[in-house]
């Protein structure tokens, strides 16, 4: 193993960490009945640690099991692949704004041709009832 591998899997290594620590602090502080915005977390700065603290509070708001066990070692592959297939979609979300906003005319001129559609139908009903 190079120093430059062994660099990065210390780096992947406290950065996964980190994550389940901060997602575990946030999901014991909803357990606690602490608030949302006790988040020690700089909001502004949208961090994974504010990230991952926030989905961590919701989770042990609406008490689902937890992710993580405390002091339990954590699966740096599993959890480095999830966060960043998260990372990526949330990536994609945001360079994607001008296919959504497509999307959204999309639907509503589909939603427009079900409409015309569904009188169309209906005018048909009514033909067929009163002849």
């Amino acid at each position: 193993m190079n120093q430059q591998q062994g660099e990065l899997e210390l780096l992947l290594h406290s950065q996964v960490t980190d994550y389940a620590s901060e997602w575990m602090s946030g999901y014991d502080a909803a357990q606690n009945e602490q608030l949302e915005a006790d988040n020690p977390n700089d909001p502004d700065q949208e961090t994974t640690a504010f990230d991952a603290w926030t989905e961590g509070w919701w989770a042990g708001f609406y008490n689902e099991p937890p992710l993580y066990q405390k002091n339990a070692p954590v699966d740096n592959v599993a959890a480095a692949r999830s966060q960043a297939a998260n990372e990526n979609s949330l990536q994609s979300n945001k360079s994607n704004n001008s296919e959504e906003h497509q999307e959204k005319g999309f639907e509503k001129a589909l939603l427009g041709v079900g409409v015309a559609f569904a009188c169309v139908v209906c005018y048909e009903l009514v033909v067929t009832m009163v002849a």
